[in-house]
């Protein structure tokens, strides 16, 4: 807290505006974005080097955050006060940071994979920056940004090791996603049993479950065929056939989340399936329908 306390002697208006302007970077609708378009007009065997570590850090922390349950930094100070503006996007547990979390998963995984080193060097220091900007917000305690920092750098080399950098393995990629599987399924069991305990409320159920039908329409989508074809070249003829192809992807993910999240149908169980179409989407059934209207040329559509 000594830490949190400094930096908010250093708060100003304009500092303010930067440093939650940089908290954005590592929004969970950034992540979705940033993954489909290198998924689907880039690279796939790039997307699920991103996605990989993304999912498996995700679960991990989640599971940290109802595991520990570490109050939020004005929580446990009642004197402290965090800028205004960053609280309404601070919500859950502390410890570890999720921000800190998907930006390094992101980026640290892009980085890994580039091999120009002024582009390798900015895309690890824009995480190591998210990371501050939540310290700087009064969100986030050192500990919280440097145990999820770690976690995730951890995960996503060991992706690099054992994904990216061997040839292409499709019984390697089977087992990864066979154990975002069964990460999901230990996260759901730890997150139902805290539920039924009474120790986590309903809105860290709902966290929880985001995080598993996410994990697991993406493992299931790999599973059930996207996976043979992770070497095959989605480079769009065009500029503007890559911009199409985002939009028209992006509409679905849209229409799914719209759908899931109508007051009528707003459950826990409905969040849980939400989350799973949303990535099955994204890895499985958009990927097919841009091939089977694209037959003339599956490799460039």
């Amino acid at each position: 807290m000594i830490l949190l306390q400094w930096l908010a002697t250093l708060r100003n208006t304009v500092l303010d505006a930067v440093f939650l302007t940089l908290s954005e970077f590592a929004s969970e609708t950034l992540a979705i974005l940033v993954i489909c378009v290198i998924f689907w007009c880039i690279q796939k065997k790039a997307g699920l080097t991103v996605a990989f570590g993304w999912f498996i850090s995700a679960i991990l922390v989640q599971g940290m955050k109802i595991v520990f349950r570490i109050d939020r930094p004005w929580i446990l100070d009642p004197n402290f006060l965090p800028v205004e503006d960053a609280v309404a996007g601070a919500g859950g547990y502390s410890f570890p940071s999720g921000h800190t979390q998907s930006a390094f998963a992101i980026y640290g995984s892009l980085a890994l994979m580039i091999k120009n080193k002024g582009w390798r060097a900015a895309l690890f220091l824009l995480p190591v920056l998210i990371g501050f900007s939540r310290m700087y917000l009064g969100v986030h305690t050192l500990l919280d940004v440097g145990v999820s920092m770690v976690l995730t750098l951890a995960v996503v080399v060991c992706i690099k090791v054992i994904w990216a950098d061997p040839p292409f393995s499709a019984k390697r990629l089977n087992r990864l996603s066979l154990a975002v599987l069964v990460l999901c399924f230990i996260l759901m069991v730890l997150a139902l049993g805290l539920y039924a305990a009474q120790v986590i409320t309903v809105k860290y159920m709902s966290d929880a479950c985001q995080v598993v039908g996410s994990g697991f329409g993406f493992a299931l989508g790999i599973l059930l065929g996207e996976g043979k074809h992770a070497e095959e070249s989605v480079k769009p003829r065009s500029i503007l056939g890559g911009i199409l192809r985002i939009v028209l992807g992006l509409a679905g993910v849209i229409a799914i989340q719209t759908v899931t999240r109508l007051p009528a149908i707003k459950s826990i169980a409905a969040t849980l399936i939400g989350y799973t179409l949303l990535t099955f989407w994204v890895v499985l059934l958009y990927p097919m329908i841009v091939r089977k209207v694209t037959p003339a040329n599956k490799n460039a559509a």
